[in-house]
């Protein structure tokens, strides 16, 4: 035998061996195989006619991973050597190793009764107990740290105890001295100490907080360096006073920490965005619109959520007003199934309604609500209800843009007479005026085409209009028209003290609250109880 380069040993001849050949290499090793430049066989698997199928490909016995030649041959042992090609193995083997300590939980049982105590224990390992034999440093000295605290103009926070009554506490007479009103204070009483010149961070630095006393005194020792309290993203003014403490020098009051270029701003968060700050909202902007691609809205109405938790939004509203569409972009058709009105028709206001409705069933999961996230919009449970109010869901079974398409048609034929009429009965409604317009002309003058043309007009803009005539021929000439009798609940028999049969909170009275316009054909003819 002698060795190669590499130190493998390597037979001087070929081997004849037919068998099982255990001269030079090891055990069930086939030598039949040729040899390569250095004199080292060629290995390969035999095929022992062993099969498996595995996802519907045939496999025998020389598909295995073959075996590493090299070590074969040099330890005389079956040795099969694999290669890590995954970053998450790396990574789970130093990881296993840095972790730390064990831990373990023990239960220790008596048997004198049945107290069982828990205990949470570290196990020290071999080198942890050598480094601490051999007293080697386990962590290092920093300077002291202050924890400087923060709040909103007239939300002072107060400390007590238990013990101690409410009443009692807010009589103080240092009750709203703080440690941060008392460095506004302090930043014109020390101004020739150089208090003007720092942050609030850096403020602990030359000064001291005595706390018994209330107040800031300057510092005769040791060096400190100020951290200011944590404020989540989602606080609102809370965040964006804190944004700027840690880059205004010596302000006197809260109006000089939101003071930039000669002007004072109403809010921090507008301070904020005239320092650059605030880097704005672009790249939730840009997530909700690249996700709409192929994302459900219910799964948007979640980003969104997320968004408000996790993420630091500065303006939610402009993301809402911005992507609403695509978080309300199932509700139509969800209502649509729910109600099974295939034509059902839905405003803005309510599209807009219902997505909100789902964004804060998402936070109060989290615990969370739209209440704080200022400026986010309310839902209006009123709206919520009156979709649900089947009245009011006839009366918007229509489709918009063949009303609108009437109406234009219907617009272009009236005369001198009737655009007048109709522009003081638009502006009446869409100022929310109100009024009461009676319109008198013989037969054939055009009071009906008036009449459609008036509530086409209202009713491709979404709004309600209940068209009603005093006869049901009349009323047949309407869109959507019915007796007075029948949509008002008005009673056969009336009295100088009959009222129309319409209890507060019913269907009826909210599609009466929610109605734009009344249109009354042949108005005249009712009875005189009735008007």
């Amino acid at each position: 035998m002698v060795h190669g380069p590499c130190g493998r040993a390597k037979p001087t001849a070929p081997c004849t061996d037919k068998g099982e050949c255990t001269k030079h290499y090891p055990k069930n090793y086939n030598c039949q195989s040729t040899l390569d430049e250095e004199g080292f066989p060629i290995y390969q698997r035999r095929n022992n006619g062993r099969k498996i199928i595995k996802n519907g490909v045939q496999f025998d016995n020389r598909d295995i991973v073959p075996h590493n030649v090299g070590l074969i041959v040099r330890y005389q042992a079956h040795i099969n050597v694999e290669w890590c090609n995954k970053s998450r193995s790396i990574k789970y083997l130093f990881k296993y190793i840095n972790k730390g300590p064990d831990r373990g939980t023990f239960l220790i049982e008596q048997t004198r009764d049945e107290i069982k105590e828990y205990l949470n224990c570290r196990y020290v390992s071999v080198c942890e107990a050598v480094w601490r034999i051999f007293q080697f440093d386990i962590n290092y000295r920093c300077p002291s740290v202050q924890r400087l605290s923060f709040h909103l103009p007239g939300k002072q926070p107060v400390t007590y105890r238990d013990h101690q009554q409410v009443e009692t506490v807010l009589s103080r007479d240092d009750i709203e001295r703080t440690m941060f009103t008392e460095w506004l204070k302090a930043n014109e009483e020390y101004e020739d100490e150089g208090a003007k010149e720092l942050t609030y961070t850096e403020f602990p630095e030359k000064f001291v907080w005595h706390v018994d006393a209330k107040e800031w005194r300057p510092r005769k020792k040791v060096k400190s360096i100020g951290r200011v309290v944590y404020a989540h993203p989602t606080s609102g003014e809370h965040v964006f006073l804190r944004m700027l403490l840690n880059i205004v020098r010596g302000p006197t009051s809260y109006e000089e920490i939101r003071h930039y270029n000669g002007i004072t701003y109403p809010t921090f968060k507008a301070a904020c965005y005239t320092r650059r700050l605030l880097d704005g909202d672009k790249e939730w902007h840009d997530a909700i619109q690249e996700a709409s691609r192929w994302a459900t809205a219910a799964q948007l109405r979640q980003l969104f959520v997320t968004m408000l938790l996790f993420c630091e939004v500065s303006d939610p509203l402009e993301l809402w007003n911005g992507n609403w569409k695509h978080l309300s972009d199932d509700v139509l058709h969800r209502q649509r199934t729910i109600l099974r009105y295939p034509e059902l028709c839905m405003s803005y206001d309510q599209l807009k309604n219902y997505a909100l409705f789902e964004i804060e069933k998402l936070l109060l999961k989290s615990r969370r609500s739209l209440k704080d996230f200022p400026p986010m919009p309310l839902p209006d449970r009123t709206l919520l209800q009156s979709i649900n109010n089947t009245l009011i869901r006839d009366e918007l079974r229509i489709n918009r843009e063949e009303v609108l398409h009437e109406h234009n048609r219907l617009h272009a034929g009236l005369n001198t007479e009737q655009k007048i009429i109709y522009e003081k009965v638009i502006a009446a409604t869409s100022t929310d005026r109100g009024g009461l317009f009676f319109i008198y002309g013989h037969r054939g003058t055009g009071k009906t085409y008036l009449y459609k043309t008036i509530i086409s007009k209202l009713r491709s803009q979404g709004e309600l209009v209940l068209a009603v005539a005093s006869s049901g021929i009349a009323a047949l000439l309407l869109p959507l028209g019915r007796t007075a009798h029948s949509r008002l609940d008005i009673p056969m028999k009336l009295t100088d003290t009959s009222t129309c049969n319409i209890a507060q909170g019913t269907p009826l009275a909210e599609l009466l609250k929610k109605t734009k316009l009344i249109v009354w054909d042949e108005a005249p003819m009712t009875h005189r109880y009735e008007n």
